[in-house]
């Protein structure tokens, strides 16, 4: 059995609409959802996503970024999803700026829920029908039931 974004997030790990306008304040946005409660473990973890993201561009294109980073968090992983109202320049392959985020949290040493969490990503925001009705979300409420409703494959 695969590993599904259900599986990943919750719904207090979720935000719509994400307020930040760069990419550091988005990253921000999505630590502070994170079930997280040490800030030393929060910082090392956003140190972790921001450090990632300057090796390469974590855009998929289409408008979705998954940034990523890991850390000795609790458990094996943990993600959170958000839409922001406006688009974020990214440095994109495509070109285009982002607006969907799904931040990706592993342990260092779990290489193979990284992937897999990466593959419930790809599952879930390779549907363009799924895509277009999360770029619509404009409340948490809205986006959990479409990861309840498609985020389970």
């Amino acid at each position: 059995m695969s590993l599904s974004l259900r599986d990943l997030l919750h719904p207090e790990a979720l935000k719509a609409p994400l307020f930040g306008r760069t990419k550091e304040e988005v990253f921000r946005e999505l630590v502070d959802v994170l079930p997280i409660s040490d800030e030393s473990l929060r910082q090392t973890v956003l140190t972790s996503v921001i450090k990632r993201e300057e090796e390469f561009s974590t855009s998929l294109g289409d408008h979705i970024a998954v940034p990523h980073g890991r850390a000795g968090i609790d458990v094996s992983s943990m993600a959170a999803l958000g839409v922001a109202s406006s688009t974020i320049p990214f440095d994109s392959l495509d070109g285009k700026p982002v607006r969907i985020f799904v931040l990706l949290i592993t342990q260092p040493e779990e290489s193979k829920i990284h992937l897999e969490a990466l593959g419930a990503v790809s599952r879930f925001l390779g549907q363009e029908s799924v895509r277009e009705s999360v770029l619509a979300c404009r409340d948490v409420q809205t986006l959990w039931g479409l990861v309840e409703e498609f985020g389970g494959s």
